[in-house]
């Protein structure tokens, strides 16, 4: 598709409705922005109802190449609204050619020197307008820059500028070199844009005002990628760095590096604010905290490369940690001690143990006992440092991170105790989630652990993959050391270790010669470990060896608190908070017993056999008991220990299991005619927990942070409305909250697959008693969950298809249709109320006739009929007059008569037995346990007349007429 001729890849019906809300002025915004030998255009267009986004990408040839629009047409092919916006970037690139951005004089070329002292002799309002443009780092259009200027408050400016007051500057500020202009898209050349901003910006207050402005105006946090993102990060990484922001700039850091890891990496990033060779001036330029976050990032670069250290930014460091941020001296701390120690160079860790962070005061340490061969030591103070850090995070399962985690990790080897295996498992586990450098060194570790868990071959092929950074090479080599020594490429250590030494890191070169004499090449000139070498912390291992201990460890693994065949079962009322445990053991017939009832006060003893930690937890939780009953009301975050529970069952249906699984108040942004509405999925007014019945066998638990409920507060009622012209601001609040709660916002639906819901009506039947409970419901995602009641609730959901979060469009009303259709047609449910959602049937009456009624709906698949706990009842067909055979024979003075009705392979009825049937109250008839014959009405008529033609007189069982 090509600009020039696009409209012979439309429909001409979908062309002729772009071309008309063309025409209306329907686009009611465009912007371009450039790239890379491409444009691409943003545009909104009104549409029926609702505002579409639409994104196009123009190659320099004209040729369209990608398009998208976020309305819901699907027929195939592109939809109107992108029609009318390439009408309309065709009208403004026809008009732009009428009027080229280059009329007049050709711009001057003048050096950022003279273009500065030029600077000073402009007016206020042009000055204003190159601080806005030296800011942005993004070309924009005349109509942006207004925008921006007239939402600074600008100390003295009493009027806006509009576009006759601005378009003279412009042109002035482009001929005189200030600014370039490309497609009517005016942006200020980077190199005077800095100068420009390392000079006023921390003595002018004017450049603070646009900052806001600006940001608004573009936001960065954009969840819709275009070829502007990496300049508005970028950007807010510069206002970041002049405004003495460092959080803003190590976000913005960090964003840029996740948005492009090729164009923006690290060491790119590093390099450009700090220049590849060491410049104190440069480097004294930046705030303080800036400066410590930008040497923080050197130094973690020089310990991923093993980088020399001669380079001038580990001494300017060492030498002025003292003067930086106190927040930042903990890190700097580590990262100098970590460098010197893989030098071999121990003198600093004394010096400065006074920055440490209260973990670091035991990780290193906890190194030098290993490194000493004091492994029982290191051992002790790595499980301290692990302690004291989930102390101060919270986090019960938080496990030591960069090298500390590493070298925990080798003091748990050392032992070859497999209680220990766990745990180093876990913290490599964890650490390799994570996006860190030393995801290699861990992963390779995990390779370890799972040779003394006697798994060689997955062993051997994690160490086959090649490290990242040169620090992952020296764990590498050790770990293929002690799993295989025929993985060890011994020419790449040699030339690793002669690497190491001449970059200064002794002590990792004397290990890689010790690897190397094992190995049988030792070289002379380079020296061994002065303490015992690391090779040596585990030994030759024969493969028998790791069996025999991986067996043992099976072995004792039963606990002995829970005896085989017994288990605890718990009878369940979530509305009435009550809990009654069930001691359960396998019967003759080797099925589980319905279980005995258990006091508890001999729960609280731990007198009965099966009782799990689960079950310990809720007991612990529990304050009042009668007897055997718990009682929970009032205190539902005590229900929390049995989220996730196998044994649970209904108190009203003992043999019927019920799910208690964990929900989050989830906040939703969704769009409306006026703008957006936001609310909580479920009441979050007040911190605490509770539980709500979402089907009759499943249950939530949901637990509201006292962060939910202020944000829930703030809305002033249940939702909070916003103007469609606050989007930005919207979804800055939102990018804010995700970190806070869990967030479904319009925004990113906007990525994510759809299907369309299944509205049919899914009948759950809860048997109670001898009869049922009915309810209705709606299954989105068909197979899974959620259950949601029919016609009300949000118009889509979102639930885990195949592993990926799926976005299920409602249709509300089809499902309104559908429930009351389907009660329209069932009497059973016409003519009775339900209570509390639910119909009550009391009888099996009344719940063969519900099954009777609900057949033919269900063989259409109009319905889904779900039973919880397998069907207690099954009508397995409809006798009809058409399927009876009847035959009359002559006897000497009455007609004999004979019949018969197969109902299937193995059950016939007789015309005695389906005569006496009929005389009964009941039209259904049982023919095994559960298993039931419907006579249709016709049919019950027609054998109650031939039951009043028979004579009373019977011969030999045989009816006569």
């Amino acid at each position: 598709m090509n600009i020039n001729n696009f409209e012979q890849s439309f429909s001409s019906a979908v062309l002729g409705r772009g071309r008309r809300y063309f025409r209306s002025g329907k686009v009611q915004f465009l912007e371009k922005a450039s790239a890379e030998g491409m444009e691409e255009w943003y545009a909104l267009v009104n549409g029926s109802g609702d505002e579409y986004e639409v994104e196009v990408n123009l190659l320099a040839n004209g040729g369209i190449e990608h398009y998208a629009c976020d309305c819901p047409y699907n027929w195939g092919g592109p939809c109107k609204h992108i029609a009318a916006v390439l009408f309309k970037i065709r009208e403004e690139k026809s008009r732009n050619k009428m009027e080229p951005s280059a009329s007049g004089p050709a711009p001057q070329g003048r050096s950022v020197d003279e273009l500065m002292k030029a600077y000073e002799e402009l007016s206020k309002t042009e000055q204003r307008l190159l601080k806005i443009a030296a800011v942005l780092w993004e070309s924009v259009s005349q109509t942006k820059l207004i925008e921006i200027f007239n939402a600074a408050k600008f100390r003295g400016r009493q009027k806006n500028v509009y576009p006759a007051d601005v378009k003279p500057l412009l042109k002035k500020l482009v001929h005189e070199g200030f600014l370039a202009v490309t497609f009517q898209q005016y942006e200020c050349p980077k190199d005077f844009a800095d100068a420009l901003c390392g000079r006023y910006f921390s003595t002018d207050p004017e450049f603070s005002e646009v900052i806001f402005p600006i940001r608004h105006a573009s936001p960065s946090n954009l969840y819709w990628y275009h070829a502007s993102a990496h300049n508005r990060l970028f950007r807010d990484m510069r206002i970041g760095r002049y405004a003495g922001d460092t959080v803003l700039f190590q976000r913005n850091f960090f964003a840029l590096i996740q948005l492009d890891r090729e164009r923006f990496s690290q060491s790119k990033l590093i390099e450009y604010w700090l220049d590849k060779d060491f410049n104190a001036d440069r480097l004294a330029s930046f705030p303080a905290g800036v400066r410590s976050f930008l040497l923080s990032q050197r130094l973690t670069m020089d310990t991923f490369s093993l980088s020399s250290l001669d380079n001038g930014f580990f001494q300017y460091t060492l030498d002025n940690i003292a003067q930086l941020p106190g927040e930042g001296r903990p890190l700097l701390a580590r990262l100098l001690v970590q460098l010197n120690i893989l030098r071999g160079d121990w003198r600093q860790v004394g010096k400065l143990a006074g920055h440490f962070d209260e973990v670091s005061q035991f990780v290193f340490p906890g190194i030098g006992h290993l490194l000493q061969g004091r492994y029982a030591e290191a051992l002790d103070t790595f499980d301290k440092a692990q302690r004291l850090a989930r102390k101060v995070s919270g986090n019960k399962k938080e496990g030591l991170s960069g090298l500390g985690g590493i070298f925990h990790i080798l003091a748990q080897l050392h032992p070859q105790d497999t209680r220990l295996y766990k745990n180093a498992h876990n913290t490599a586990q964890h650490a390799i989630r994570q996006p860190n450098g030393y995801q290699d060194i861990y992963h390779y570790l995990d390779a370890v652990l799972f040779f003394l868990e006697n798994n060689k071959p997955l062993a051997e092929r994690m160490l086959l993959e090649e490290p990242q950074f040169p620090i992952s090479c020296f764990f590498w080599y050790l770990c293929q050391f002690w799993v295989s020594e025929s993985l060890v490429d011994i020419g790449k250590v040699e030339r690793y270790r002669g690497q190491l030494a001449a970059d200064g890191y002794a002590w990792m070169a004397a290990e890689m010669n010790a690897l190397l004499g094992a190995l049988g090449h030792p070289t002379d000139g380079y020296p061994l470990p002065e303490s015992k070498p690391l090779i040596h912390l585990l030994p030759r291992i024969e493969e028998w060896e790791n069996a025999i201990k991986v067996l043992l460890e099976l072995g004792g693994k039963a606990p002995a608190s829970v005896e085989p065949g017994s288990r605890i079962a718990w009878l369940v009322d979530f509305e009435k908070g009550w809990a009654q445990a069930r001691h359960q053991t396998i019967g003759k017939n080797g099925s589980w017993t319905k279980g005995r009832v258990v006091a508890f006060d001999r729960l609280m003893r731990g007198e009965v056999e099966g009782l799990t930690p689960q079950d310990e937890s809720f007991i612990r939780t529990v304050r009042h008991a009668w007897g055997s009953e718990i009682i929970v009301d009032g205190k539902e975050e005590n229900w929390k220990p049995l989220v996730g529970h196998p044994l649970l069952f209904l108190r009203k249906s003992p043999a019927t299991a019920v799910q208690l699984v964990e929900a989050k108040p989830t906040l939703i942004a969704k769009r409306t005619h006026e703008g957006y509405q936001m609310h909580f999925t479920h009441n979050a007014q007040a911190a605490g927990a509770k539980v709500e019945k979402e089907s009759p066998t499943r249950y939530l638990f949901i637990e509201v942070t006292e962060q939910m409920a202020r944000i829930a507060r703030a809305f002033n009622g249940k939702s909070l409305r916003v103007p469609q012209h606050a989007e930005a601001q919207l979804r800055e609040a939102l990018s804010g909250l995700a970190r806070l709660v869990p967030v479904q916002s319009a925004f990113e639906d906007e990525n994510l697959p759809t299907v369309q819901a299944d509205s049919r009506i899914c009948v759950h039947l809860l048997p109670v008693g001898d009869g049922f409970h009915v309810e209705l419901y709606v299954k989105p995602f068909r197979e899974i969950p959620p259950y949601v009641k029919p016609a009300e609730g949000e118009a889509f959901v979102i639930g885990l298809m195949n592993g990926q979060r799926t976005v299920a469009n409602r249709d509300l009303e089809a499902e309104k249709k559908n429930r009351n259709a389907l009660r329209e047609q069932v009497p059973v449910l016409k003519n009775s109320r339900p209570h509390g959602g639910a119909w009550q049937l009391e009888d099996a009456e009344s719940c063969l006739q519900l099954l009777l009624e609900l057949r033919p709906l269900l063989e259409a698949e109009a319905i889904i009929l779900e039973w919880p706990k397998g069907e207690k009842m099954r009508i397995d067909s409809v006798a009809g007059f058409d399927q009876f055979r009847l035959s009359v024979s002559d006897g000497s003075q009455w007609f004999e008569l004979n019949g018969e009705l197969k109902v299937d392979e193995e059950t016939v009825l007789t015309l005695q037995e389906l005569l006496a049937l009929s005389e009964q109250q009941s039209q259904f008839v049982e023919i095994s346990p559960g298993k039931f014959l419907a006579l249709a009405s016709e049919f019950r008529q027609r054998l109650k007349g031939i039951n009043g033609l028979i004579s009373a007189t019977k011969k030999n069982g045989i009816l006569q007429l």
